[in-house]
C-alpha cells in the first residue's frame, strides 16, 4: 500500500500516508473520472479543482478497492533544497 500512497502523493500534490499497515505489494485496476465525466469550469479556482479532482478519487478508491482517503494533519518528513551549484572539476 505504501507504492499507491507514494503515487497519490505524486499525482494530488499533497502527502498521502499508508495507514493501513497492510503489508507487501497489491495489484488492481482503478477506473475512475472527473465526477462522471464533467470537467470543472474555468472559472473554479484551483484548489476547487483538487477538491472535486479528490472527491472523485476517494469515491473511486472505496467502491472498487475498499480504501478512502481521509484529510488530516501529520509530521511527514520534507526534503528542501535550497540551492544548486555545478560541481567543481576535481
Amino acid at each position: 500500500m505504501s507504492s499507491i500512497a507514494h503515487q497519490l502523493s505524486t499525482d494530488l500534490g499533497s502527502a498521502v500516508v499508508d495507514e493501513t499497515q497492510l503489508p507487501g505489494e497489491f495489484t488492481f485496476e482503478l477506473h475512475w473520472d472527473l465526477d462522471g465525466g464533467s470537467r470543472p469550469e474555468a472559472s473554479v479556482s484551483g484548489s476547487e479543482q483538487v477538491s472535486i479532482l479528490v472527491a472523485s478519487l476517494d469515491n473511486a478508491l472505496r467502491d472498487q478497492v475498499g480504501l478512502r482517503l481521509e484529510r488530516s494533519k501529520e509530521v511527514v518528513d520534507t526534503l528542501i533544497v535550497d540551492s544548486v551549484d555545478t560541481p567543481t572539476p576535481n
